[in-house]
């Protein structure tokens, strides 16, 4: 069955809308921007009615937004809101949802990672490099890390890193080999693309994982090593209706402060500037 319709409201409005674009009915929800939102990402509000046969949602209820680009008022599924919790800050979900969930693919079933591993993140500076940086450490890895430029060293050793490689002024795989005492890392998380191929399979132990996403999936590979390579199909593990329990574990790692390094003030921004994309 379709999700049903809810009407949101800014959280800075306190009172109903006034110019009623549609009624809460069959498969859709009435949607205000919020006070914050992401490029790229999410939008938060608060429901101020729901449909007869909406599950899961009360009016007054504060929810993020995923399913596309807001433009103001807007009819939308009720199966692309997710609820915030009381303890969660409506710019903490702006900034963190949807990339945490794809963090949280990556870094929980693609590759689960576990305790005593060493983990390669490149591209550690950027958002979703440095959500998978500080949830693979909440998981209890080591966690090397590569940055396009000095200047982003900090970024990537406040988002949790233990070590930071300048890629371009240092040999990643070298440098690797020399931290992990030879032995190579147990996971690569590799979104770059052909700048990086060379050095991911070199960094590998022997037996190890190869995680490709994002631009670094495009390329072709043919390891001449005892690796597996792994291409997520993030669009399967991200339906509607499987992202609940996604971000019930992300708000869960941001709760235990996996990303108190994230400085998220610079990614949320004013919605009615942002065409959104789910």
């Amino acid at each position: 069955m379709r999700s049903q319709i809810a009407s949101v409201l800014p959280r800075s409005t306190r009172s109903p809308v006034t110019s009623v674009i549609g009624r809460p009915s069959g498969g859709q929800v009435r949607f205000v921007p919020g006070s914050v939102a992401l490029r790229g990402g999410a939008v938060a509000g608060a429901i101020d009615a729901v449909g007869m046969d909406v599950v899961g949602f009360a009016s007054g209820d504060r929810v993020a937004y995923l399913g596309g680009k807001i433009n103001g008022v807007t009819l939308v599924d009720s199966e692309n809101l997710i609820g915030i919790p009381r303890d969660i800050s409506d710019e903490q979900a702006a900034a963190l949802l949807p990339k945490g969930l794809v963090a949280r693919v990556l870094v929980k079933e693609t590759h689960a990672v576990g305790g005593r591993e060493t983990v390669l993140v490149h591209a550690a500076a950027g958002l979703l490099g440095s959500l998978i940086v500080g949830w693979a450490k909440l998981l209890g890895a080591t966690v090397i890390a590569t940055v396009g430029s000095a200047s982003s060293r900090t970024r990537a050793l406040q988002a949790g890193a233990d070590h930071v490689i300048v890629f371009g002024d240092e040999n990643v795989s070298e440098r690797v080999l020399v931290l992990t005492g030879g032995r190579g890392v147990d996971v690569v998380y590799d979104g770059v693309g052909e700048a990086t191929a060379d050095a991911s399979l070199a960094s590998l132990r022997r037996g190890g994982e190869l995680v490709l996403y994002g631009r670094g999936d495009r390329r072709a590979r043919d390891a001449d090593q005892e690796v597996r390579v792994l291409r997520p199909r993030l669009s399967d593990h991200l339906r509607a209706g499987s992202i609940q329990q996604g971000a019930a574990d992300l708000f869960l790692a941001i709760r235990s402060g996996a990303f108190d390094g994230v400085d998220i003030a610079r990614l949320v921004t004013d919605p009615s500037a942002v065409a959104l994309a789910a």
